[in-house]
């Protein structure tokens, strides 16, 4: 994270262009204006001058083709990761979610996960 910042914004010091692609614009504007806020919030400024412009970005949507996940399953060697990453790639589970599972979890024929949008 410290090196992305430090590209950021030494971009922007030099008075280079915002990067054209759409979502990294957006991240570049968000990390800008998040150092004006703190200097804001530290009174280390008294004036923000805020990059106007989308902040979020748009989503991106990329699957694995039927070759791509042959290869993965077939070229990762170690079972347990292996068996890790199946089951992320067929629940759409996260790491932490996958990571806070325990046997209290497991009912028959379910499980109860708790994650960034609840149970």
């Amino acid at each position: 994270m410290f090196q992305l910042n430090r590209y950021i914004l030494t971009t922007h010091l030099d008075v280079r262009a915002l990067n054209i692609n759409h979502t990294s614009r957006a991240i570049h504007i968000r990390h800008i204006n998040q150092f004006w806020n703190l200097g804001l919030k530290h009174n280390l400024i008294a004036k923000a001058h805020k990059i106007p412009g989308d902040t979020k970005g748009e989503a991106r949507h990329r699957t694995y083709s039927a070759d791509e996940l042959r290869l993965m399953f077939a070229e990762i060697q170690d079972n347990t990761f292996n068996s890790f990453v199946r089951f992320a790639y067929y629940t759409g589970a996260r790491s932490g979610e996958i990571r806070s599972i325990s046997r209290y979890n497991v009912l028959e024929g379910s499980l109860v996960v708790r994650g960034k949008t609840g149970r």
